[in-house]
């Protein structure tokens, strides 16, 4: 790994030509946090606390791809819950970390025990991206040899896009999710839903909604500011990912489904604010962090336009996750939850906390078959543009889709 790698959006590396594309089969390459991770969907893999699923929406991408006739496949997956977009490029993502001790009565150099150290961190790496650093602590010395020792490992997460340019370079196409933890979501989620009322922050006056309003508010001002810290990781990260990639390539960067059915209203533990509404206590999570993530929607738009008119590799933002996922979010609501819903909702007992709020198996499926139906019928329109093929004809893609996303 690179930890030390310099964010770079060298211009001549716009100009390289493809040469994946020379064997017919689109290579897609998959970026991101947890919701392009996989986590939810089970059946995980890989690097320890990424949660990589061999159920992702890009894993279904693909397959849907190739049973449309348009032969693809998934080259490699470097997502991981958690990621925010520096860690694309210009900041290791922490991961976990292990403390080995080991005892030897005849001693021995410190040289051998920090061999030894550099060995116990390396046998803990769980995938080929994951890198890992050693410090090693002796006690008991005695003419320069040292009876016990201790080595604290610290793992990290190679840069998903920075310290896999080789690979990135003859990718067709980059599939992700980010900027969701950018905007801090998930301390939206411990606060609206795992931690829904904390009376240390709520004020009845000015702040009905306590801690989750507080949230709300400050991914609010986030989006709101053109130069806020999120903005400037995000745009920092796709212009370094940008000047890794050929010129025919594309960047497919989605949006999130909304994590509320648009139901759920909270209160203190002993109110019932669905019967009993009351503004002064009760807060209408649902419809506040619904109206939260059409403005998040709005942000990905503007930061996309913004860096395709860059020029270079261009940005295809898919807008349609919401409808792909409508009537299958999540209900808030302690008193009920949705029986037909694609996502972890508390309170169901699942193998990690990390997996609340995230989709599922039923989830991931439709979402990468919906994406693939559009990229299909993108990849078809320009092939017709190249070619000059006869105009569109009844029953041909639909042209508001095709290109928009």
């Amino acid at each position: 790994g690179n930890a030390g790698a310099n964010p770079t959006t060298p211009r001549d590396s716009y100009e390289r030509a493809s040469a994946s594309t020379t064997d017919g089969v689109w290579n897609v390459i998959q970026l991101g946090d947890s919701y392009s991770a996989g986590t939810g969907a089970r059946d995980y893999y890989g690097a320890k606390k990424c949660y990589r699923s061999n159920n992702s929406w890009a894993k279904h991408y693909v397959a849907k791809l190739d049973e449309l006739g348009a032969p693809a496949q998934l080259d490699d997956v470097f997502a991981c819950s958690g990621a925010v977009a520096r860690n694309l490029y210009a900041e290791n993502q922490e991961l976990y970390s292990k403390t080995h001790r080991e005892s030897d009565l005849l001693g021995r150099t410190a040289t051998e025990w920090y061999a030894w150290g550099v060995q116990a961190c390396r046998d803990g790496l769980t995938d080929d991206d994951v890198i890992a650093s050693a410090d090693v602590r002796l006690r008991g010395g005695i003419g320069g040899r040292f009876i016990d020792a201790k080595v604290d490992c610290n793992y990290q997460l190679e840069l998903q896009a920075s310290d896999h340019a080789d690979q990135l370079a003859q990718a067709d196409e980059v599939v992700l999710t980010i900027g969701g933890n950018d905007l801090g979501f998930a301390d939206v989620v411990i606060h609206c839903f795992a931690l829904p009322w904390d009376n240390l922050t709520w004020d009845p006056v000015n702040l009905p909604g306590g801690a989750c309003q507080d949230r709300v508010q400050r991914a609010e001002r986030q989006i709101a500011d053109p130069e806020s810290a999120a903005a400037a990781s995000i745009l920092g990260a796709f212009r370094d990912l940008k000047s890794r990639m050929n010129s025919n390539s594309r960047i497919t960067w989605l949006t999130y489904p909304y994590l509320d059915l648009g139901t759920y209203v909270h209160g203190p533990s002993d109110v019932d604010c669905d019967a009993n509404y009351n503004p002064s206590y009760c807060y209408r999570v649902g419809e506040q962090l619904r109206a939260l993530q059409d403005q998040g929607d709005q942000f990905q738009k503007r930061l996309a336009r913004l860096l395709n008119n860059e020029g270079g590799p261009q940005i295809d933002l898919f807008k349609r996750t919401k409808s792909v996922f409508a009537g299958h979010e999540p209900d808030g609501s302690r008193f009920r939850q949705n029986d037909d819903g694609w996502l972890w909702e508390f309170p169901n007992v699942t193998t990690s906390t990390d997996e609340f709020y995230h989709p599922k198996n039923l989830g991931t499926r439709p979402w990468g078959r919906a994406l693939a139906r559009q990229r299909s019928a993108r990849r078809v329109d320009q092939r017709r543009r190249r070619v000059g093929v006869r105009q569109r004809q009844p029953g041909d893609a639909d042209p508001s889709l095709v290109g928009s996303f």
